[in-house]
Protein backbone atom coordinates (compact mmCIF):
# COMPACT_ATOMS: atom_id res chain seq x y z
CA UNK A 1 0.00 0.00 0.00
CA UNK A 2 1.67 3.20 -0.79
CA UNK A 3 1.56 6.36 1.23
CA UNK A 4 -0.20 9.47 1.50
CA UNK A 5 2.40 11.55 2.61
CA UNK A 6 6.48 10.39 2.55
CA UNK A 7 6.11 10.39 6.52
CA UNK A 8 3.55 8.21 6.83
CA UNK A 9 4.33 4.38 7.56
CA UNK A 10 3.05 1.96 5.29
CA UNK A 11 0.30 -0.03 7.38
CA UNK A 12 -0.48 -3.85 5.85
CA UNK A 13 -4.26 -4.61 6.23
CA UNK A 14 -4.34 -7.79 8.81
CA UNK A 15 -4.52 -11.21 7.31
CA UNK A 16 -7.20 -13.20 7.70
CA UNK A 17 -6.41 -16.92 9.32
CA UNK A 18 -7.01 -19.36 7.26
CA UNK A 19 -8.93 -22.25 7.64
CA UNK A 20 -8.36 -25.45 9.04
CA UNK A 21 -7.77 -28.54 6.07
CA UNK A 22 -9.31 -30.42 8.60
CA UNK A 23 -12.69 -28.54 8.68
CA UNK A 24 -13.53 -29.15 5.24
CA UNK A 25 -12.18 -32.80 5.37
CA UNK A 26 -14.08 -33.56 8.18
CA UNK A 27 -17.44 -32.14 7.14
CA UNK A 28 -17.03 -34.29 3.47
CA UNK A 29 -16.42 -37.36 5.82
CA UNK A 30 -19.18 -36.80 7.86
CA UNK A 31 -21.98 -35.54 4.83
CA UNK A 32 -20.86 -38.31 2.52
CA UNK A 33 -21.63 -41.05 5.44
CA UNK A 34 -24.73 -39.35 6.36
CA UNK A 35 -26.56 -38.94 2.44
CA UNK A 36 -25.12 -42.38 1.51
CA UNK A 37 -28.85 -43.46 1.32
CA UNK A 38 -30.76 -40.47 1.74
CA UNK A 39 -32.02 -40.36 -1.87
CA UNK A 40 -33.77 -43.67 -1.04
CA UNK A 41 -34.90 -42.69 2.19
CA UNK A 42 -36.53 -39.36 0.98
CA UNK A 43 -38.73 -40.71 -1.43
CA UNK A 44 -39.64 -43.60 0.73
CA UNK A 45 -40.61 -41.45 3.15
CA UNK A 46 -42.07 -38.75 0.64
CA UNK A 47 -44.13 -41.58 -1.10
CA UNK A 48 -45.74 -42.37 2.73
CA UNK A 49 -43.68 -45.27 3.25
CA UNK A 50 -43.04 -45.81 7.11
CA UNK A 51 -39.68 -47.42 7.18
CA UNK A 52 -38.84 -49.04 10.37
CA UNK A 53 -35.55 -50.90 11.73
CA UNK A 54 -34.56 -50.53 8.11
CA UNK A 55 -34.89 -49.57 4.42
CA UNK A 56 -36.41 -51.60 2.16
CA UNK A 57 -33.23 -53.87 0.32
CA UNK A 58 -34.92 -53.23 -2.59
CA UNK A 59 -34.61 -49.80 -2.46
CA UNK A 60 -31.22 -49.32 -1.73
CA UNK A 61 -30.47 -49.60 -5.56
CA UNK A 62 -31.74 -46.05 -5.77
CA UNK A 63 -28.65 -44.36 -4.29
CA UNK A 64 -26.65 -45.23 -7.23
CA UNK A 65 -23.39 -44.46 -7.06
CA UNK A 66 -23.54 -42.61 -3.41
CA UNK A 67 -23.07 -45.56 -1.75
CA UNK A 68 -19.33 -45.69 -2.41
CA UNK A 69 -19.09 -41.88 -1.60
CA UNK A 70 -18.52 -43.42 2.62
CA UNK A 71 -15.53 -45.53 1.28
CA UNK A 72 -14.29 -43.28 -1.20
CA UNK A 73 -13.94 -40.19 1.46
CA UNK A 74 -11.65 -42.66 3.91
CA UNK A 75 -9.47 -43.73 1.42
CA UNK A 76 -8.61 -39.75 -0.23
CA UNK A 77 -8.54 -38.77 3.38
CA UNK A 78 -6.32 -41.35 4.77
CA UNK A 79 -4.29 -40.50 1.51
CA UNK A 80 -3.86 -36.25 2.21
CA UNK A 81 -3.52 -36.29 6.30
CA UNK A 82 -0.16 -38.48 5.46
CA UNK A 83 0.75 -35.78 2.56
CA UNK A 84 0.07 -33.05 3.89
CA UNK A 85 1.02 -33.40 8.40
CA UNK A 86 3.11 -36.81 7.59
CA UNK A 87 6.36 -35.20 8.00
CA UNK A 88 5.54 -33.39 11.11
CA UNK A 89 4.04 -36.76 13.06
CA UNK A 90 6.85 -38.20 14.97
CA UNK A 91 7.50 -41.76 14.77
CA UNK A 92 5.12 -42.35 11.41
CA UNK A 93 7.39 -44.93 10.22
CA UNK A 94 6.77 -47.05 13.46
CA UNK A 95 2.87 -46.19 12.51
CA UNK A 96 3.54 -47.61 9.33
CA UNK A 97 5.04 -50.47 10.59
CA UNK A 98 2.33 -51.35 13.16
CA UNK A 99 -0.22 -51.26 11.01
CA UNK A 100 1.19 -53.00 8.12
CA UNK A 101 1.98 -55.94 10.37
CA UNK A 102 -1.51 -56.24 11.64
CA UNK A 103 -2.95 -56.30 7.80
CA UNK A 104 0.15 -59.06 7.68
CA UNK A 105 -1.02 -61.01 10.80
CA UNK A 106 -4.37 -60.85 9.40
CA UNK A 107 -3.32 -62.71 5.93
CA UNK A 108 -2.21 -65.84 8.11
CA UNK A 109 -5.68 -67.05 8.31
CA UNK A 110 -6.03 -66.88 4.30
CA UNK A 111 -2.98 -68.68 3.87
CA UNK A 112 -3.91 -71.69 6.25
CA UNK A 113 -6.93 -71.81 4.59
CA UNK A 114 -9.47 -71.04 7.79
CA UNK A 115 -11.01 -67.98 6.60
CA UNK A 116 -12.72 -66.45 3.60
CA UNK A 117 -10.63 -64.90 1.42
CA UNK A 118 -13.95 -62.61 0.22
CA UNK A 119 -14.08 -60.88 3.62
CA UNK A 120 -11.14 -59.20 2.98
CA UNK A 121 -12.54 -55.84 1.81
CA UNK A 122 -14.17 -56.35 5.07
CA UNK A 123 -10.87 -56.08 6.96
CA UNK A 124 -9.57 -53.42 4.12
CA UNK A 125 -12.32 -50.84 4.90
CA UNK A 126 -11.59 -51.52 9.26
CA UNK A 127 -7.93 -50.72 8.42
CA UNK A 128 -9.06 -47.60 6.52
CA UNK A 129 -11.25 -46.00 9.29
CA UNK A 130 -8.88 -46.47 12.07
CA UNK A 131 -5.87 -45.14 9.87
CA UNK A 132 -8.59 -42.20 9.11
CA UNK A 133 -9.28 -41.75 12.61
CA UNK A 134 -5.35 -41.74 13.08
CA UNK A 135 -5.27 -39.01 11.04
CA UNK A 136 -8.28 -36.72 12.65
CA UNK A 137 -6.66 -37.28 15.66
CA UNK A 138 -3.14 -36.10 14.55
CA UNK A 139 -4.37 -32.70 11.97
CA UNK A 140 -5.81 -31.51 15.13
CA UNK A 141 -2.51 -31.34 17.25
CA UNK A 142 -0.08 -30.56 13.92
CA UNK A 143 -2.08 -27.67 12.70
CA UNK A 144 -3.59 -24.42 13.58
CA UNK A 145 -7.07 -24.75 15.09
CA UNK A 146 -9.01 -21.41 15.66
CA UNK A 147 -12.59 -20.32 16.70
CA UNK A 148 -13.30 -19.45 13.63
CA UNK A 149 -12.43 -23.12 12.56
CA UNK A 150 -15.10 -24.62 15.46
CA UNK A 151 -17.78 -22.03 14.59
CA UNK A 152 -17.67 -23.40 10.63
CA UNK A 153 -17.03 -27.00 11.62
CA UNK A 154 -20.41 -26.74 14.24
CA UNK A 155 -22.51 -24.81 11.39
CA UNK A 156 -21.82 -27.56 8.58
CA UNK A 157 -22.22 -30.40 10.99
CA UNK A 158 -24.89 -28.79 12.81
CA UNK A 159 -26.62 -28.66 8.99
CA UNK A 160 -26.86 -32.42 8.43
CA UNK A 161 -27.75 -33.35 11.57
CA UNK A 162 -31.13 -30.72 11.18
CA UNK A 163 -31.83 -32.75 7.27
CA UNK A 164 -31.47 -36.08 9.77
CA UNK A 165 -33.80 -34.73 12.66
CA UNK A 166 -36.47 -33.42 9.98
CA UNK A 167 -36.59 -36.67 8.07
CA UNK A 168 -36.85 -38.73 11.28
CA UNK A 169 -39.48 -36.09 12.48
CA UNK A 170 -41.50 -36.52 9.33
CA UNK A 171 -41.33 -40.27 9.77
CA UNK A 172 -42.74 -39.96 13.41
CA UNK A 173 -45.56 -38.59 11.73
CA UNK A 174 -46.21 -41.40 8.95
CA UNK A 175 -46.11 -43.57 11.82
CA UNK A 176 -48.45 -41.99 14.16
CA UNK A 177 -50.80 -41.63 11.14
CA UNK A 178 -50.72 -45.56 9.93
CA UNK A 179 -50.38 -46.95 13.81
CA UNK A 180 -52.14 -44.24 15.46
CA UNK A 181 -48.67 -44.06 18.26
CA UNK A 182 -45.76 -41.71 18.02
CA UNK A 183 -43.32 -45.05 19.07
CA UNK A 184 -43.56 -48.50 18.28
CA UNK A 185 -40.93 -48.80 16.17
CA UNK A 186 -37.32 -47.34 15.25
CA UNK A 187 -36.91 -45.28 12.67
CA UNK A 188 -33.45 -44.92 10.50
CA UNK A 189 -33.73 -41.38 9.37
CA UNK A 190 -31.64 -40.98 6.25
CA UNK A 191 -29.54 -43.78 6.69
CA UNK A 192 -30.07 -47.59 5.72
CA UNK A 193 -30.04 -48.85 9.20
CA UNK A 194 -31.66 -47.29 12.37
CA UNK A 195 -28.60 -48.34 14.56
CA UNK A 196 -26.35 -46.51 12.01
CA UNK A 197 -28.87 -43.47 12.83
CA UNK A 198 -28.03 -44.05 16.44
CA UNK A 199 -24.54 -43.83 15.83
CA UNK A 200 -24.20 -40.90 13.85
CA UNK A 201 -26.15 -39.21 16.98
CA UNK A 202 -23.75 -40.68 19.16
CA UNK A 203 -20.17 -39.26 17.12
CA UNK A 204 -21.97 -36.01 16.05
CA UNK A 205 -22.75 -35.29 20.03
CA UNK A 206 -19.04 -35.97 20.39
CA UNK A 207 -17.90 -33.71 18.33
CA UNK A 208 -20.07 -30.60 19.53
CA UNK A 209 -19.03 -31.68 23.23
CA UNK A 210 -15.54 -30.69 21.69
CA UNK A 211 -16.39 -27.24 20.23
CA UNK A 212 -15.74 -25.65 23.44
CA UNK A 213 -15.61 -21.92 21.74
CA UNK A 214 -18.72 -22.45 19.91
CA UNK A 215 -21.90 -21.05 22.73
CA UNK A 216 -22.76 -23.75 24.64
CA UNK A 217 -26.40 -22.84 24.19
CA UNK A 218 -26.00 -23.55 20.86
CA UNK A 219 -24.32 -26.97 21.85
CA UNK A 220 -26.73 -28.18 23.80
CA UNK A 221 -29.52 -27.60 21.35
CA UNK A 222 -27.58 -29.66 18.85
CA UNK A 223 -26.95 -32.21 21.14
CA UNK A 224 -30.79 -32.07 21.95
CA UNK A 225 -31.68 -33.07 18.32
CA UNK A 226 -28.81 -35.53 18.69
CA UNK A 227 -30.57 -36.79 21.68
CA UNK A 228 -33.61 -37.11 19.83
CA UNK A 229 -32.62 -39.02 16.98
CA UNK A 230 -30.58 -41.84 19.40
CA UNK A 231 -34.19 -42.18 21.15
CA UNK A 232 -36.25 -42.90 18.10
CA UNK A 233 -33.41 -44.68 16.50
CA UNK A 234 -33.49 -47.12 19.72
CA UNK A 235 -29.74 -48.10 19.67
CA UNK A 236 -29.25 -48.12 23.76
CA UNK A 237 -25.30 -46.68 23.31
CA UNK A 238 -26.02 -43.88 21.48
CA UNK A 239 -28.87 -42.89 23.92
CA UNK A 240 -26.43 -43.66 27.09
CA UNK A 241 -23.33 -41.32 25.24
CA UNK A 242 -25.86 -38.47 24.19
CA UNK A 243 -27.18 -38.56 27.69
CA UNK A 244 -23.52 -38.62 29.14
CA UNK A 245 -22.50 -35.57 26.80
CA UNK A 246 -25.46 -33.68 27.86
CA UNK A 247 -25.28 -33.89 31.40
CA UNK A 248 -21.96 -31.87 31.82
CA UNK A 249 -23.09 -29.39 29.66
CA UNK A 250 -26.11 -28.63 30.59
CA UNK A 251 -24.56 -27.86 34.26
CA UNK A 252 -22.55 -25.79 32.49
CA UNK A 253 -25.31 -23.58 31.04
CA UNK A 254 -27.18 -23.70 34.08
CA UNK A 255 -24.16 -22.30 36.02
CA UNK A 256 -23.84 -19.98 33.21
CA UNK A 257 -27.46 -18.57 33.75
CA UNK A 258 -27.10 -18.38 37.72
CA UNK A 259 -29.01 -21.08 38.75
CA UNK A 260 -29.44 -21.58 42.43
CA UNK A 261 -26.92 -23.94 43.66
CA UNK A 262 -29.52 -25.82 45.58
CA UNK A 263 -31.54 -26.27 42.15
CA UNK A 264 -28.09 -27.34 40.24
CA UNK A 265 -27.19 -29.65 43.15
CA UNK A 266 -30.72 -31.58 42.63
CA UNK A 267 -30.25 -31.48 38.90
CA UNK A 268 -26.46 -33.20 39.13
CA UNK A 269 -27.86 -36.11 42.10
CA UNK A 270 -31.33 -36.67 41.65
CA UNK A 271 -32.52 -35.77 38.19
CA UNK A 272 -30.36 -37.33 35.52
CA UNK A 273 -29.76 -40.46 37.45
CA UNK A 274 -33.89 -41.09 37.40
CA UNK A 275 -33.44 -39.75 33.74
CA UNK A 276 -30.65 -42.13 32.60
CA UNK A 277 -33.21 -45.07 33.82
CA UNK A 278 -36.31 -43.21 32.12
CA UNK A 279 -34.09 -43.64 28.95
CA UNK A 280 -33.66 -47.59 29.46
CA UNK A 281 -37.78 -47.53 29.45
CA UNK A 282 -38.54 -45.38 27.07
CA UNK A 283 -35.92 -47.49 24.56
CA UNK A 284 -37.87 -50.83 25.52
CA UNK A 285 -41.29 -49.44 25.28
CA UNK A 286 -41.32 -46.41 23.16
CA UNK A 287 -39.45 -47.53 20.10
CA UNK A 288 -40.39 -50.94 21.01
CA UNK A 289 -36.84 -52.17 21.12
CA UNK A 290 -37.80 -55.09 23.69
CA UNK A 291 -35.99 -56.04 26.98
CA UNK A 292 -32.64 -57.73 27.88
CA UNK A 293 -34.01 -60.83 27.93
CA UNK A 294 -34.28 -61.05 24.63
CA UNK A 295 -30.70 -61.31 23.85
CA UNK A 296 -30.84 -64.85 25.11
CA UNK A 297 -33.09 -65.76 22.28
CA UNK A 298 -32.19 -66.81 18.35
CA UNK A 299 -29.64 -64.66 17.12
CA UNK A 300 -29.28 -62.22 20.26
CA UNK A 301 -26.12 -61.44 21.71
CA UNK A 302 -26.26 -64.31 24.31
CA UNK A 303 -26.33 -66.57 21.48
CA UNK A 304 -24.33 -65.33 19.34
CA UNK A 305 -21.87 -65.43 21.84
CA UNK A 306 -22.54 -69.07 23.23
CA UNK A 307 -21.49 -69.87 19.38
CA UNK A 308 -18.39 -67.33 19.38
CA UNK A 309 -17.05 -69.46 22.18
CA UNK A 310 -17.79 -72.85 20.84
CA UNK A 311 -15.53 -71.97 17.74
CA UNK A 312 -13.01 -70.86 20.12
CA UNK A 313 -13.14 -74.32 21.90
CA UNK A 314 -12.17 -75.58 18.29
CA UNK A 315 -9.88 -73.66 16.90
CA UNK A 316 -6.41 -74.84 16.57
CA UNK A 317 -3.29 -72.85 17.99
CA UNK A 318 -2.29 -71.16 15.04
CA UNK A 319 -6.24 -70.13 14.05
CA UNK A 320 -5.76 -68.84 18.42
CA UNK A 321 -2.80 -66.81 17.23
CA UNK A 322 -3.27 -65.38 14.11
CA UNK A 323 -6.99 -65.57 13.77
CA UNK A 324 -9.30 -66.34 10.91
CA UNK A 325 -8.37 -64.09 8.85
CA UNK A 326 -9.02 -60.01 8.50
CA UNK A 327 -12.46 -59.13 7.95
CA UNK A 328 -13.77 -61.81 9.61
CA UNK A 329 -16.38 -61.00 12.21
CA UNK A 330 -17.43 -57.46 11.36
CA UNK A 331 -21.01 -56.92 10.20
CA UNK A 332 -19.75 -56.47 6.62
CA UNK A 333 -18.47 -60.02 6.57
CA UNK A 334 -21.63 -61.13 8.45
CA UNK A 335 -23.68 -59.86 5.74
CA UNK A 336 -21.60 -61.14 3.20
CA UNK A 337 -21.36 -64.76 4.44
CA UNK A 338 -25.50 -64.52 4.60
CA UNK A 339 -25.86 -63.11 0.88
CA UNK A 340 -23.68 -65.88 -0.16
CA UNK A 341 -24.95 -68.32 2.04
CA UNK A 342 -21.94 -69.63 3.46
CA UNK A 343 -20.90 -70.01 6.85
CA UNK A 344 -17.46 -69.74 8.92
CA UNK A 345 -16.31 -69.51 12.38
CA UNK A 346 -16.04 -66.62 14.13
CA UNK A 347 -17.97 -65.23 11.81
CA UNK A 348 -21.00 -64.42 14.34
CA UNK A 349 -22.18 -60.91 14.99
CA UNK A 350 -20.80 -60.29 19.00
CA UNK A 351 -20.95 -56.10 18.74
CA UNK A 352 -17.84 -56.34 20.70
CA UNK A 353 -14.71 -54.72 19.66
CA UNK A 354 -12.28 -56.79 21.53
CA UNK A 355 -13.50 -59.98 19.98
CA UNK A 356 -13.91 -58.67 16.64
CA UNK A 357 -10.71 -58.15 16.59
CA UNK A 358 -9.38 -61.47 18.10
CA UNK A 359 -11.74 -63.33 15.39
CA UNK A 360 -9.51 -61.41 12.63
CA UNK A 361 -5.85 -61.32 14.06
CA UNK A 362 -5.77 -63.80 16.69
CA UNK A 363 -4.04 -62.90 20.10
CA UNK A 364 -0.59 -61.96 18.65
CA UNK A 365 -2.47 -59.28 16.44
CA UNK A 366 -5.21 -57.86 19.08
CA UNK A 367 -2.11 -57.27 21.60
CA UNK A 368 -0.52 -55.79 18.68
CA UNK A 369 -3.79 -53.52 17.48
CA UNK A 370 -4.59 -52.41 21.30
CA UNK A 371 -1.54 -51.92 22.11
CA UNK A 372 -0.94 -49.13 19.32
CA UNK A 373 -4.29 -47.77 20.39
CA UNK A 374 -3.55 -47.55 23.53
CA UNK A 375 -0.18 -45.49 23.00
CA UNK A 376 -1.72 -43.49 20.54
CA UNK A 377 -4.64 -42.25 22.02
CA UNK A 378 -3.63 -42.33 26.31
CA UNK A 379 -2.47 -38.72 26.12
CA UNK A 380 -5.36 -37.42 24.90
CA UNK A 381 -7.49 -39.83 26.85
CA UNK A 382 -6.48 -39.14 29.81
CA UNK A 383 -7.02 -35.04 28.95
CA UNK A 384 -10.45 -35.55 27.88
CA UNK A 385 -13.95 -35.43 29.93
CA UNK A 386 -14.20 -38.33 32.11
CA UNK A 387 -17.85 -39.64 30.64
CA UNK A 388 -16.17 -39.49 26.88
CA UNK A 389 -13.45 -41.61 28.37
CA UNK A 390 -15.84 -43.87 29.74
CA UNK A 391 -18.35 -44.31 26.79
CA UNK A 392 -15.06 -45.41 24.91
CA UNK A 393 -14.49 -47.98 27.69
CA UNK A 394 -17.67 -49.37 27.29
CA UNK A 395 -17.75 -49.03 23.51
CA UNK A 396 -15.31 -51.75 23.26
CA UNK A 397 -17.25 -54.21 25.04
CA UNK A 398 -21.09 -53.57 23.39
CA UNK A 399 -19.98 -52.13 19.84
CA UNK A 400 -17.52 -52.51 16.85
CA UNK A 401 -15.80 -48.99 17.01
CA UNK A 402 -13.47 -49.70 14.28
CA UNK A 403 -16.43 -50.71 11.69
CA UNK A 404 -18.76 -47.55 12.89
CA UNK A 405 -17.12 -44.32 10.73
CA UNK A 406 -19.03 -41.88 13.26
CA UNK A 407 -18.33 -43.03 16.22
CA UNK A 408 -14.41 -43.48 14.50
CA UNK A 409 -14.69 -39.47 13.58
CA UNK A 410 -16.04 -38.05 17.07
CA UNK A 411 -13.71 -40.31 19.12
CA UNK A 412 -10.86 -39.30 16.52
CA UNK A 413 -11.59 -35.72 17.28
CA UNK A 414 -12.22 -35.77 20.92
CA UNK A 415 -8.86 -37.02 21.83
CA UNK A 416 -6.80 -35.12 19.00
CA UNK A 417 -8.45 -31.77 20.46
CA UNK A 418 -7.88 -32.79 24.41
CA UNK A 419 -4.24 -33.18 22.92
CA UNK A 420 -4.01 -29.96 21.50
CA UNK A 421 -5.28 -27.95 24.61
CA UNK A 422 -3.05 -30.35 26.73
CA UNK A 423 0.02 -29.21 24.31
CA UNK A 424 -1.05 -25.28 24.16
CA UNK A 425 -1.23 -25.10 27.76
CA UNK A 426 2.10 -26.66 28.84
CA UNK A 427 3.60 -24.53 26.34
CA UNK A 428 2.15 -21.70 27.43
CA UNK A 429 3.48 -22.71 31.09
CA UNK A 430 6.63 -23.56 29.38
CA UNK A 431 7.17 -19.75 27.90
CA UNK A 432 6.06 -17.63 31.08
CA UNK A 433 6.45 -19.85 34.01
CA UNK A 434 3.13 -18.66 35.76
CA UNK A 435 -0.25 -20.05 35.77
CA UNK A 436 -2.55 -17.00 37.27
CA UNK A 437 -0.86 -15.56 39.98
CA UNK A 438 1.23 -18.51 41.07
CA UNK A 439 4.46 -19.30 39.97
CA UNK A 440 5.16 -22.84 38.54
CA UNK A 441 8.06 -24.70 37.51
CA UNK A 442 7.97 -25.11 33.51
CA UNK A 443 7.24 -28.61 32.72
CA UNK A 444 7.88 -30.92 29.90
CA UNK A 445 5.57 -31.10 27.27
CA UNK A 446 3.79 -34.80 27.30
CA UNK A 447 4.92 -37.33 25.20
CA UNK A 448 2.58 -38.36 22.63
CA UNK A 449 3.44 -41.85 20.68
CA UNK A 450 3.21 -41.50 17.20
CA UNK A 451 2.58 -37.75 17.44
Amino acid sequence: MRPLFRNQPVVQAPSRPQTSPLVYWLAILIAAAAFQYFVPAFQSTRAGNVNYWAIDSADLGLAGPFRYLKDITVVLFGIAWVVTIGKGVHGLGLYFLWILSIVAIGFVGYVTGAGYSGFFSAGLRWILLVHAGFGIYQFLQLRPWTARDEQLLFRMIAAVCIVDAALTAYQVLLLARSLGALGALRLPGMFSLAATSGYFAAGIALIFSALKRVPASRRLFMMGLCFFIALLSGTRFALFLTLALLAPLSLQVMRTMKFPEVFISFYKFFFMPFVMVAAVIAVTSFVARGDMTEQFGSNGRFSNFTDYWSDIADSDISELLFGYGLGTGTNTAVTIAYSNNVSYAMNVTTDNSLLTTFSQVGAIGSLIFWLGILLAIYPGMRRAPLSVAAMFLLCLFVQNIAEQNFLIFGFGFVWGNAMREATAASRAIAATGVLGRRPVVARRLPQRPFA
